[in-house]
């Protein structure tokens, strides 16, 4: 501009040059405004995450609430429920037949069998290693569920916790302690 000698092409270039920044200015407002809004849009959609992060943790909650109401009714929180249904699932593993019976599943867990499965190898190894130095589970587990069929120990309750009585001897304990975390209970 400054090597243009007419004053009036000077003037035309300036009155461009100040146009030209106008303009910038502008589409710098702009621009501004759009990352104003897109900021305002990313919070609404952060908090809208973590809003659904807090209904999931609700729903997950109420599913472990319902799941402990489902067992609480079938009488699983109990030691005896416990026991009875690892027994049972021993039962159906081996392809027993007839309806379900405790001391003949316990019997039957005392006899080899050609292929020891998930059930039949975690009573296994739970009574094992609670009881150390017995290699016959049958007598344990008939003592034990013997113990268990007696008095309190049937009787579910009404809290999300696994009740084991403190009159169990502290090997039976374990089983059940054992047992119940094989089956994700504690």
């Amino acid at each position: 501009m400054n090597s243009c000698k007419d004053d009036n092409e000077r003037l035309a270039g300036l009155a461009e040059l100040l146009k030209l920044k106008e303009e910038l200015a502008g589409k710098e407002a702009e621009l501004k405004g759009k990352e104003a809004e897109l900021k305002a849009e990313l919070k609404g959609k952060d908090e809208l995450l973590k809003g659904k992060d807090e209904l999931l943790k609700t729903k997950e909650e109420l599913l472990h609430s319902a799941r402990m109401d489902t067992l609480r009714a079938k009488g699983l929180l109990s030691s005896r429920g416990i026991v009875e249904r690892v027994l049972q699932l021993c039962h159906t593993e081996r392809g027993m037949k007839g309806k379900f019976n405790a001391t003949a599943t316990i019997n039957a867990l005392g006899t080899p069998s050609e292929q020891i499965r998930r059930w039949e190898q975690c009573v296994r190894d739970t009574v094992t290693s609670c009881h150390t130095g017995t290699s016959n589970i049958t007598p344990v587990l008939q003592n034990l569920f013997n113990t268990l069929s007696n008095e309190i120990h049937g009787q579910p309750w009404s809290t999300n916790t696994i009740l084991i009585d403190d009159s169990l001897p502290q090997q039976d304990k374990c089983i059940i302690e054992k047992l119940c975390r094989h089956m994700g209970l504690l």
